[in-house]
């Protein structure tokens, strides 16, 4: 929908979809490292954004940082449902639950299909990754306080997600460059709600300066 100027690369974690076969990360340190190996494998000297999605927001800026250090900063940054990285303190450690207490929380939060968490044997497979998920987003700490980066971010949030307003204006201390906010209709996982798409598709050709 934004036409021949822009490729999407998707960037699959270790331990999902085609990479199941491989081990889950231990801690968010191993999966940025990993990450960012992965991307740095993509880039071929064009321009490039990132774009992270909640406990992906937070991997794209850590990812962006180390990227920008070595000489190839994203030209920018996308964080999507998440707060500033120093405002990020779960309220809860929904790893640690047992699964039955895990799936009431995945039903609660939605963006996990309820089939998936009624099949038994859908579940004993990804319930597993999911709580590998939740240990390394909760244990997130920012890695460097101080860092800037010199590429503009944007924050997308859904309007009915609970929150702070300085959770997502905070976000503005990590650029020297352009900051811009966007909010979406819904919840957490308004990213799946298909009456968005023109909107995000909008938003992302307006922010990377696309030509109409």
């Amino acid at each position: 929908m934004l036409g021949p100027a822009i490729q999407f690369i998707p960037v699959e974690m270790a331990g999902h979809g085609k990479r199941m076969g491989e081990p889950l990360y231990q801690s968010f340190a191993e999966a940025v490292d990993d990450l960012e190996l992965q991307i740095t494998k993509q880039l071929d000297g064009s321009s490039f954004a990132l774009f992270g999605h909640s406990l992906g927001a937070r991997l794209a800026f850590e990812v962006s940082r180390v990227l920008s250090q070595k000489g190839q900063s994203p030209c920018h940054l996308f964080v999507s449902g998440s707060s500033a990285p120093h405002r990020t303190r779960p309220k809860q450690m929904i790893h640690d639950l047992d699964d039955e207490l895990l799936i009431k929380e995945l039903v609660k939060m939605g963006g996990t299909p309820e089939s998936l968490l009624d099949h038994p044997a859908l579940a004993e497979l990804f319930l597993p990754i999911i709580r590998a998920d939740f240990a390394i987003s909760e244990s997130y700490q920012l890695m460097e306080p101080d860092a800037v980066l010199s590429c503009p971010i944007s924050v997308w949030y859904g309007d009915q997600e609970i929150g702070e307003e300085e959770d997502i204006l905070s976000w503005s201390r990590y650029t020297n460059e352009c900051f811009s906010i966007h909010s979406f209709s819904g919840g957490h996982f308004f990213i799946q709600d298909k009456a968005n798409e023109p909107e995000i598709y909008r938003v992302l050709g307006s922010s990377l300066k696309l030509p109409n």
